[in-house]
C-alpha cells in the first residue's frame, strides 16, 4: 500500500452481511485493536437460540417483492407448479427445454424439481439482499433495483395461470439474477456438478461459501405460508436445502458451531462503539 500510520492510530473495521458480522465480532473480541466497528445488514445473532424470528427473513423478502409490484400469487404458487411439472415426463421435458437446463444437470426424475426450486429460490433471496438503486456485480451482474426488474415478469393480475405459466414467469424473473447480461448459455441447477452459480461472483470456488454457511453459519429460516409469505415450504424446506447440497459434504452440519465460537461475543452492555445499519428492506 505504501502508506504508514502511527501505531496508536485509531482503527475502525467495516463490513456488510457476513463481513459485518466479522467486523462487529472483531471489535467485541479485540477492543484493544479495533476502536469501533460498522456492521451493515449484519445478522449478528441470527442463529439457533439467538431469539430472532425464524420467519423474519422471508417475511421481509416477501414485503420487498410485493412492494416492487410482484403478484404474490404468482411467486407463492410457482414452487408447486415446478414440482407438478417435474412429476411427469412431459413436464420434465418442458422444464429442461424451456429453461435451457444444462445437459449435465437435467431434470430426470420428480425429486429433481427440488433442485430447480432451490435454484430459483436462491435468485429470489439474493435479489432481495442486493436490491440497490444502482447496478452491482459482487454476487452477479445485476441492474439497478433488480427486484423491480424481476417483478416485471411476475406482475400479471389474477390467479388463473397454468403450471407452465407460473414456472415460466419464475424462470424469467430469476434470469434477472442469473443472466442479466444474456450471455449464459445454460442454467446448471445441480450444485454437486457445477458449484453454486448464485455466488459465482465471490470467486472461482463456488462451493466455498455454501459449505461454510451450511456447516457453520446455519441461519434458522422457515419458509412459511400461513402468514402470507411467498415461500410455501415449511416441513419441506430442509429437504430442499439438503437436496441442493453436494453429497460429499456429509450429513453433519455443525449447527451449534458458530454459536459456540461466539458464545462470549453477545451484544451486551459491555459492547461499545458498534454502528449497526440497515436499509428499510433489510
Amino acid at each position: 500500500m505504501g502508506v504508514w500510520y502511527p501505531k496508536d492510530a485509531p482503527v475502525i473495521s467495516f463490513g456488510g452481511s457476513y463481513g459485518g458480522m466479522l467486523s462487529a465480532w472483531f471489535r467485541i473480541k479485540y477492543p484493544h485493536v479495533v476502536n469501533g466497528a460498522w456492521a451493515a445488514s449484519a445478522p449478528l445473532i441470527y442463529f439457533k437460540g439467538g431469539g430472532v424470528d425464524q420467519g423474519a427473513f422471508d417475511a421481509i423478502t416477501t414485503k420487498t417483492f410485493v412492494a416492487a409490484g410482484c403478484n404474490r400469487f404468482i411467486v407463492a404458487n410457482s414452487w408447486n407448479a415446478i414440482l407438478n411439472l417435474s412429476s411427469t415426463a412431459s413436464g420434465r421435458d418442458f422444464l429442461n427445454n424451456q429453461f435451457r437446463i444444462d445437459p449435465k444437470s437435467q431434470i430426470n426424475k420428480t425429486d429433481d424439481g427440488w433442485l430447480l426450486n432451490a435454484y430459483f429460490r436462491e435468485a429470489i433471496e439474493y435479489m432481495a439482499m442486493v436490491d440497490y438503486p444502482y447496478p452491482t456485480g459482487f454476487l452477479m451482474p445485476l441492474p439497478a433495483w433488480p427486484v423491480k426488474v424481476a417483478c416485471g415478469f411476475m406482475s400479471a393480475a389474477g390467479t388463473n395461470f397454468s403450471d407452465k405459466d407460473l414456472a415460466t414467469m419464475m424462470y424469467k424473473a430469476s434470469n434477472v439474477y442469473y443472466n442479466s447480461t444474456g450471455t449464459l448459455p445454460y442454467n446448471c441447477i445441480d450444485p454437486s456438478v457445477c458449484g453454486d452459480p448464485g455466488t459465482s461472483g465471490l470467486g472461482n470456488d463456488q462451493l466455498g461459501w455454501p459449505w461454510q454457511s451450511e456447516k457453520f453459519n446455519t441461519v434458522p429460516v422457515l419458509k412459511i405460508l400461513v402468514t402470507g409469505e411467498i415461500f410455501v415450504f415449511l416441513t419441506q424446506v430442509n429437504r430442499m436445502d439438503r437436496v441442493a447440497s453436494p453429497p460429499h459434504w456429509g450429513d453433519c452440519p455443525a449447527h451449534d458451531g458458530i454459536v459456540a465460537a461466539v458464545a462470549n461475543l453477545g451484544l451486551s452492555s459491555c459492547s461499545s462503539h458498534l454502528m449497526l445499519t440497515n436499509k428499510k428492506t433489510n
